[in-house]
């Protein structure tokens, strides 16, 4: 879940009860976030991404290769 801090809309103070394996970022903007920072947005997912492949390598293999994302 991404939120955006300027959101108008609350945060859910009980989503993490409700989804299983939830991961929650935010970013510096109002509710649209595609379209105010879309950069940002698609960076985050594309680190969700990866992470979650990674576990699941981990999980698979036992082993966990670096990404280094700062190129």
């Amino acid at each position: 879940m991404i939120y955006g801090e300027r959101d108008t809309i609350p945060k859910s103070k009980n989503l993490k009860n409700i989804v299983p394996n939830l991961d929650i970022a935010s970013l510096d903007c109002g509710h649209w976030i595609q379209q105010e920072k879309p950069e940002e947005t698609t960076q985050l997912i594309l680190e969700w991404l990866e992470q979650k492949m990674l576990n699941k390598e981990t999980e698979t293999y036992g082993w966990q290769r670096q990404i280094d994302w700062k190129h």
